[in-house]
């Protein structure tokens, strides 16, 4: 399943300097909407998370986040590392 989210963030990044822009920018910040919606449902007002959902869910945010931050910034070096063969060719 990890392999599968890196490949399309990959293939959403593309090939030249990374759009950050794409859909795979939005996914890390799904889990803290699902959270947010069921605790709009479930929860009375004034309610507030225990700690083990605040862990939970912002645990995987985090890991998802930071999933993504690294392959843009893998994609950034792959495209300056071109980007500075091709200068030295000409």
């Amino acid at each position: 399943m990890w392999r599968r989210y890196i490949a399309w963030i990959d293939r959403d990044l593309g090939d030249g300097w990374p759009r950050m822009n794409g859909p795979s920018s939005i996914v890390p910040i799904v889990p803290l909407m699902i959270a947010g919606i069921f605790s709009l449902i479930f929860r009375r007002m004034g309610e507030t998370p225990t700690a083990f959902e605040g862990i939970a869910v912002g645990g995987f945010t985090f890991a998802l986040f930071a999933i993504w931050f690294w392959r843009v910034y893998l994609s950034a070096r792959r495209q300056l590392t071109r980007s500075r063969s091709d200068g030295m060719n000409d």
